[in-house]
């Protein structure tokens, strides 16, 4: 309530942290909270798994798989790991369809409380990056005067 009456006591900083904590529900603020304190472990546990994956040398595995051990541990021992937020996978179709496709999903995965990665069809690739790239996609489509004038997105 005060940040709204009175934003000048707050920094900019103060009050994106404030929307982004509290505007998304429980689930997600546990999440940020989660990738701030253990984020860097589970980057570097991907990165390790990534290297496992691609090693042949036996040696090199077994270092691999102890330090892959090793933060695995850290992070569940870590008095701010709960778990991971879930996520669901959509897959959509680049094209004609894509923005009511893109619609669709989002309205069945507004309420829920859970990450939502793309994959497009016909592409192997899906996680961060693709996702992000379906927002942007979506943000072009949506300043296509053409489709602003179904999906009108000014008043």
């Amino acid at each position: 309530m005060l940040p709204r009456m009175c934003p000048f006591l707050f920094s900019l900083k103060t009050r994106k942290m404030l929307l982004k904590y509290t505007a998304f529900g429980p689930s997600f603020a546990v999440h940020w909270t989660q990738e701030h304190k253990v984020g860097s472990f589970l980057k570097r546990r991907a990165t390790v798994q990534t290297e496992l994956n691609a090693q042949t040398d036996p040696r090199k595995m077994q270092e691999l798989s102890q330090e892959l051990s090793n933060i695995e541990e850290h992070v569940v021992r870590s008095n701010f790991w709960l778990g991971t937020l879930q996520s669901t996978l959509v897959r959509l179709q680049k094209g004609e369809e894509f923005l009511r496709q893109a619609d669709v999903a989002m309205g069945i995965l507004a309420k829920a409380s859970k990450l939502m990665e793309v994959q497009f069809e016909g592409e192997t690739g899906f996680g961060v990056a693709v996702t992000q790239s379906f927002y942007v996609e979506v943000a072009q489509a949506l300043q296509d005067r053409s489709i602003n004038s179904t999906v009108p997105m000014w008043e």
